[in-house]
């Protein structure tokens, strides 16, 4: 392939990820209002898949030189449209989930993947003007496909495979679930280290974890903080943690408040007692300083001295007040469940741990995400058989396998499991079918293969390789397509239907002419 045919197949490739990309995120802005950034994050899926159309056509485009554009894209299409259907399918399996976030993602991904099928639809045979010769790379690669066997038993002995990993991971043994928010962060060890060392020589408290005080009246709300300080004194002194900060601190409830005065009352009694005793004297109280008076939360408000604490009161919100108590020096995770403990059984009293919430959520997602993942297998399988009817299996199972596969190699590699790994499956759905989907459609040609080739490589050099990443939730992600996408590489040439395979000495096979090209497109219904 000369220079200029290059970098016009590489142009016309990056024209349907612009426009792919272009139209996703406006219709998602336009639906949604606005675009998360885990939306951006999934939605670069489209360079793994949207990227496969351009590289098919590019393909057998080389494989037949002087026919014309529109007329290779014709038989081209049946192949294309069941990859756009089967991915689409893949991605609108997340839109039925109760979670806004995963719907953007499905509008996100089947928009953009809509729009760059129909980029190479409208635009390719236009900017595809020039010769694109075959070069003896692609040859090479092209002709590898007959060093592939068929597998003869494939249908049983895959069938067998899937139920003992399913079986297996059924046990629950297998996996390490890890949904903790922090693995979402790749700050240095010494950093937080140094962060918590700060946090405590200041004082300063910690913003995840802290108490909500819930009552019908501000004295009711701080009666309660009272009732909870108690049992946090006791966690003090066990070194949960070094302290914690109320408002009642500085404004005690009312009948703390009287109980206060009633003390500095016996108090001053005593004291003029032992006085009058020592001195002969009958010195008595005026009562003006006596601690009768109430103090408010408002009056105290009022007062500069307050500016400290006023964030810990949340004042009154539909017919309740509400406070927060903060704590300082909490000794680690190995404290939290302590501190949940100490809320247990006091009315208005809610412990809030921000990372166990968001960790909870991430939990949901994982398990909707997964039940989700099966049902796009099924749907997919479902469209699979309209086209090839009882074959549809043989594009379907290499991908399953693959899926099952990297589940039990990261099981076996002590790899927690978490959204992401489910996230990465799903796009190995979206992709890997393709791969089975052009196999099947273009059996015996080997510029399908090419195009299976190029497109697995470019997928796992834009995704796999995240798995080098530091960050843990890319890892997981890119250390998921790392291990599957070369499964279902070396999986899907061995679903081919069982024919004859060619003698030892037979010549690589060669560029299939228009007729076989347009025969093979319309390719369907073949026996199992």
């Amino acid at each position: 392939m000369d220079r200029v045919s290059v970098a016009a197949a590489g142009a016309a490739r990056g024209l349907s990820l612009a426009v792919g990309c272009a139209v996703a995120l406006s219709v998602t802005d336009l639906v949604f209002g606005k675009v998360h950034l885990l939306t951006l994050v999934f939605g670069a899926s489209l360079v793994g898949v949207a990227e496969d159309y351009g590289i098919h056509y590019f393909a057998s485009r080389q494989g037949a030189p002087a026919r014309k554009p529109h007329a290779l894209l014709r038989g081209l299409l049946p192949a294309l449209w069941l990859a756009l259907g089967t991915s689409a399918i893949a991605y609108i399996a997340l839109g039925m989930a109760a979670f806004p976030g995963l719907r953007q993602m499905a509008l996100f991904s089947v928009v953009g993947l809509a729009a760059a099928m129909l980029t190479v639809i409208c635009w390719f045979p236009w900017l595809d003007r020039g010769r694109v010769p075959q070069s003896r790379a692609a040859l090479r690669i092209g002709s590898t496909l007959s060093w592939w066997p068929r597998w003869r038993l494939a249908l049983p002995w895959s069938l067998a495979l899937c139920a003992l990993a399913l079986l297996w991971i059924a046990k629950g043994h297998l996996l390490n679930h890890m949904d903790d928010v922090r693995q979402l962060q790749n700050s240095s060890p010494s950093l937080i280290k140094q962060q918590l060392q700060v946090s405590q020589m200041l004082g300063l408290p910690s913003p995840a974890q802290f108490y909500l005080v819930k009552g019908e009246s501000a004295e009711q709300v701080l009666e309660r903080e009272e009732a909870l300080k108690d049992r946090l004194d006791a966690l003090i002194a066990t070194k949960e943690i070094t302290g914690y900060s109320a408002v009642s601190d500085w404004v005690p409830s009312p009948q703390m408040q009287q109980r206060n005065a009633a003390l500095v009352r016996h108090a001053k009694k005593a004291v003029l007692d032992g006085v009058n005793a020592q001195l002969g004297e009958s010195f008595a109280s005026d009562g003006t300083s006596d601690g009768s008076g109430s103090l408010t939360v408002q009056a105290w408000f009022a007062q500069p001295i307050s500016a400290a604490a006023r964030p810990l009161w949340l004042g009154e919100h539909d017919g309740a007040f509400r406070s927060m108590v903060m704590l300082r020096g909490v000794r680690g995770q190995a404290a939290l469940p302590a501190l949940g403990a100490a809320a247990e059984g006091l009315g208005g009293v809610t412990w809030v741990d921000k990372p166990a919430e968001i960790s909870g959520l991430l939990k949901r997602y994982r398990v909707s995400m997964t039940e989700l993942l099966a049902l796009g297998h099924l749907l997919v399988l479902a469209a699979l058989c309209l086209r090839f009817g009882r074959s549809a299996w043989r594009a379907w199972l290499p991908t399953v396998l693959a899926s099952l596969a990297v589940v039990v190699i990261l099981s076996l590699m002590s790899e927690p499991w978490q959204l992401f790994n489910v996230l990465a499956l799903m796009l190995l759905l979206g992709v890997g079918i393709d791969y089975g989907i052009y196999l099947q459609e273009h059996e015996n040609d080997p510029q399908a293969w090419l195009a299976v080739v190029i497109g697995a490589g470019s997928t796992w050099l834009s995704f796999g390789l995240l798995g080098l990443s530091q960050t843990p939730a890319l890892r997981a992600f890119g250390v998921t397509l790392m291990l599957g996408l070369p499964i279902v590489l070396l999986l899907a040439p061995l679903f081919r239907s069982a024919q004859a395979d060619s003698p030892p000495d037979a010549p690589p096979a060669q560029p299939q002419n228009i007729d076989s090209i347009e025969g093979m497109s319309s390719h369907s219904n073949r026996k199992v």
